[in-house]
């Protein structure tokens, strides 16, 4: 476990670095206790979103971490659920990511005006 929270650890000292909002989705491969987990989260103004255990032994394998001063910039995610399946010892997170949408692509034509064509020039050009 020790390895997963020192992976977690650099993966947040990059993100942070970067200084934008980020919304990260990590699977651990180990069990998190949420003491261990408060205590990176903390040093890293971060918060988990998923708030109970997601695997039917109690502990917390899937995390939604968010910088807690992204919230200055919107919501970046709401409506977090864990569901039970029947195929696994995990259960389903699920969460709406508040990303803002893309910017529209511009695209700018050109064409002529057809009511400034000079017909009589236009016809000779096909006829040949």
């Amino acid at each position: 476990m020790a390895t997963f929270i020192n992976q977690l650890s650099d993966l947040l000292d990059q993100l942070v670095l970067l200084d934008l909002p980020f919304v990260t989705l990590v699977t651990s491969m180990y069990p998190v206790t949420w003491r261990d987990l408060t205590v990176i989260l903390a040093t890293y103004s971060c918060s988990q979103h998923v708030s109970c255990s997601n695997r039917c032994d109690g502990n917390v394998l899937d995390l939604v971490i968010t910088q807690d001063s992204s919230t200055q910039c919107g919501q970046l995610v709401s409506e977090v659920a864990v569901q039970s399946v029947c195929f696994s010892d995990h259960q389903l997170v699920t969460c709406r990511r508040g990303l803002p949408p893309p910017p529209p692509v511009t695209t700018t034509h050109l064409y002529r005006s057809l009511r400034r064509i000079d017909k009589q020039a236009f016809r000779q050009d096909i006829l040949r």
